[in-house]
């Protein structure tokens, strides 16, 4: 298992969840406001990153993208159902927030391993 890519993911849906808290509420959120944005997301991301391999694969390319995109899904979807408080149509959540949210976890965990990739690629040139 990558342990640092799992570290750092989970570092980034926390500053995604603290960030959007902070949007929307302006103060420091209490224990159980943060855990019930943040487990949906967690929930969807990392259940697709087991399904997927996300953290056992060489190479990250398809198990990202589709931890990413139906990790979010599933995080939207889930979090849409827990702040109804039932469950809801897909059609009736927010475009903006799950746009917003897609891109923005996309960002957080898929530019950090570009980056890496680019590091890696660079010093494998440099050493051949």
């Amino acid at each position: 298992m990558r342990l640092g890519w799992a570290l750092y993911d989970l570092a980034a849906l926390v500053a995604f969840t603290l960030i959007g808290i902070y949007s929307h509420h302006q103060r420091l959120p209490s224990v159980e406001h943060f855990w019930g944005v943040f487990w949906p997301f967690a929930a969807g991301w990392y259940g697709l990153g087991l399904l997927t391999g996300l953290y056992r694969a060489r190479s990250w390319g398809g198990a990202f993208w589709l931890t990413w995109l139906a990790g979010c899904a599933v995080g939207v979807m889930l979090y849409s159902w827990v702040s109804m408080a039932r469950p809801v149509a897909w059609w009736s959540i927010s475009v903006p927030f799950w746009v917003l949210s897609t891109l923005f976890i996309g960002l957080m965990t898929g530019g950090a391993r570009l980056i890496a990739f680019a590091v890696n690629r660079s010093r494998q040139r440099l050493a051949s």
